[in-house]
């Protein structure tokens, strides 16, 4: 079974990183989910040992520093509403 690196926020808000072992990405968060915690990055093992991360905080703040465009939200609003109307579970259209 594959490892799964994440980090989340428990119900006080406090920030919580592990390691879980689960079937799927989706059993891993369902998981974490049932335990309370709010997941806010999930990534398996092996795409860090591939080096295609850094540590968790430098690739955060790169990813929340660009900003993104009205027609960028536009688009992904489009599309998540597209999703959503046929029948496809939020949780799986927001990935």
């Amino acid at each position: 079974m594959p490892t799964y690196r994440y980090s989340a926020k428990d119900v006080g808000g406090k920030l919580v990183t592990g390691d879980f072992t689960a079937t799927s990405r989706f059993e891993a968060l369902s998981q974490l989910h049932a335990r309370g915690l709010t997941v806010m990055d999930i990534s398996d093992d092996i795409a860090d040992v591939r080096g295609r991360r850094d540590n968790g905080a430098s690739s955060r703040s790169s990813l929340f520093c660009k900003s993104i465009t009205i027609s960028d939200k536009a688009v992904f609003c489009r599309q998540l509403s597209i999703s959503v109307s046929a029948g496809v579970p939020l949780r799986e259209a927001l990935e």
